[in-house]
């Protein structure tokens, strides 16, 4: 037979290991609910730093576009203002030999509008009518004329020059 005092213990022992296993299920319990509420709490936190730093990198992108964007009307602008004046240059290409059969090339030359540089002297009517006149004798103007009227021909000056010097016999 087993002794009464054995029995008492077995219980005692029983009771202390259910109790000790009723303790380790709630501090399991516990422990599970922290790191989920921990895992809960940094997910949150990851989530609100990942959408700062995405609201940043929008934000630095589009100021970067902007910057650009003006740059690249700054310069278009600046352009427009040069390419006014700038004049067409054609771009200087290789000639090979023709064939025989093929026709000429059209050779396209653009000039540069006149931009007032050409001045248009307009002679008064008695000034007009007096060169009509010496035309018509057959005479060649004088140098006071031609300076009247504000033109000096170079070949004219050139003319007076040679007579001079056929005019005068050099000194040796």
């Amino acid at each position: 037979l087993i002794h009464p005092e054995y029995i008492k213990r077995v219980k005692k022992l029983d009771n202390q290991l259910k109790e000790r296993r009723r303790l380790n299920e709630i501090y399991k319990d516990y422990m599970r609910e922290c790191v989920e509420r921990d895992y809960i709490l940094e997910k949150k936190a990851a989530q609100k730093e990942y959408d700062e730093k995405m609201m940043d990198l929008k934000d630095n992108l589009i100021s970067d576009f902007e910057d650009r964007k003006r740059l690249i009307e700054n310069e278009r602008y600046s352009l427009e203002l040069t390419s006014d004046s700038m004049e067409i240059k054609t771009t200087v290409t290789r000639k090979l030999r023709r064939r025989p059969n093929e026709p000429m090339p059209v050779i396209e030359k653009r000039r540069k509008p006149a931009t007032g540089q050409l001045l248009v002297y307009q002679l008064d009517d008695k000034e007009i009518e007096s060169d009509l006149k010496v035309i018509q004798r057959g005479k060649p103007l004088g140098p006071n004329t031609m300076q009247q009227n504000g033109l000096v021909s170079y070949t004219n000056a050139q003319q007076q020059q040679s007579h001079m010097l056929l005019a005068d016999p050099p000194a040796n």
